[in-house]
């Protein structure tokens, strides 16, 4: 691949060398994306700035005010607030976390009353738990709905397989388990239906029609697109394919364990789920007893630990497990970090909680 320096034109709008490498770029991250997740075609690949504009990209495109559609009872306001805004019919299907079984039959109950939609959190950002995606899409399908997934806090984490899945549309951000940089993301569309364009204008192509592109990836792309955040993202994904992704999880969810049961062994420190396990995102949810989040996360940041306070943008999360009035402090654990820094968390965790 050229250098760095020599990608810097802007792509699909010129004919010189830099614009086509620039080109070259976009096109190579749109191939490891639709690699690395079974897309039908790098095309399909749309990228955007995070998955917040992914998810908003299919809501207000794909959505009527007044349908009904089915989330999951732990969504992250990227979701709740688009389908609030629309005048969506939302019913949270209840998810009981370590009982696929019991999660799975909560959807048919409210599959069975109509739907046309349903928008999943694949995982939670507040406790890392999953749902059975596979089994919930197909039962999405079998009642004709079709299916948006957020997967924010498992795209990376966990393995994901559009077509196998059955996902519809898949948004992702990619700073979190994709190890790209801020303010990349991309959406996945794995439907004969595109979005009616969340924004319009121009694309490097058609420019004589005062109409939008209908086909993909242009009809979603308008403007100059992040090469340098795409170029990032693609080489985060090469960092999960040569490190491999499962062995990366597998690291980072040993960690996450070790952090709960150290926790769980500490006097004044509540946990609200069970342990982390392979089918759940790298992250710990927790309080440290009468302290506030926020007191405790700034405690942690004297010490030099970076932790989330507060409600983390997902206020049905805290409904659904008790802490709608405090929050928690949440550990999130990636594949650089290592078991001394684990213990010098519970360390520092000993000396906070007395």
């Amino acid at each position: 691949m050229v250098a760095a320096r020599f990608r810097a034109g802007n792509p699909g709008r010129g004919g010189h060398s830099l614009a086509r490498a620039a080109d070259a770029e976009i096109y190579a991250c749109r191939k490891s994306l639709k690699e690395f997740f079974n897309a039908s075609s790098p095309e399909n690949v749309v990228l955007a700035h995070n998955a917040t504009a992914s998810l908003n990209i299919c809501i207000n495109g794909l959505i009527r005010p007044g349908e009904r559609v089915i989330t999951t009872d732990f969504e992250h306001n990227s979701v709740r607030r688009p389908l609030h805004r629309i005048g969506a019919e939302v019913v949270k299907a209840e998810t009981v976390f370590d009982d696929d079984d019991a999660t799975v039959e909560s959807f048919r109950r409210s599959l069975a009353d109509g739907a046309k939609w349903l928008v999943i959190c694949h995982a939670s950002n507040v406790w890392g738990k999953s749902i059975p995606l596979k089994r919930v899409t197909a039962l999405a399908h079998e009642y004709g709905a079709k299916v948006i997934v957020d997967a924010s806090q498992s795209a990376g984490y966990l393995k994901i397989d559009v077509v196998n899945d059955g996902i519809d549309y898949l948004c992702a951000p990619g700073h979190k388990g994709m190890y790209g940089p801020q303010g990349s993301g991309f959406l996945i569309v794995n439907s004969d239906k595109v979005p009616n364009p969340f924004s319009v204008g121009g694309t490097g192509s058609n420019s004589f029609s005062d109409v939008q592109p209908d086909y993909l990836p242009d009809a979603l792309e308008s403007g100059t697109l992040n090469v340098p955040a795409a170029a990032g993202l693609r080489r985060g994904v090469q960092f999960l394919r040569s490190s491999g992704a499962e062995k990366l999880h597998a690291h980072e969810i040993g960690l996450a364990k070790r952090a709960y049961d150290g926790l769980k062994r500490i006097k004044n420190v509540s946990l609200y789920t069970s342990a982390p396990t392979l089918k759940d995102s790298p992250v710990v949810s927790f309080n440290v007893g009468k302290l506030s989040s926020f007191a405790a996360a700034e405690a942690y940041d004297s010490y030099g630990v970076c932790l989330r306070p507060g409600y983390h943008c997902a206020p049905d999360a805290h409904v659904k497990l008790g802490t709608k009035d405090s929050g928690t402090v949440r550990l999130s654990i990636g594949a650089l970090n290592y078991t001394s820094e684990i213990d010098s968390f519970l360390e520092i965790t000993q000396k906070i909680s007395k």
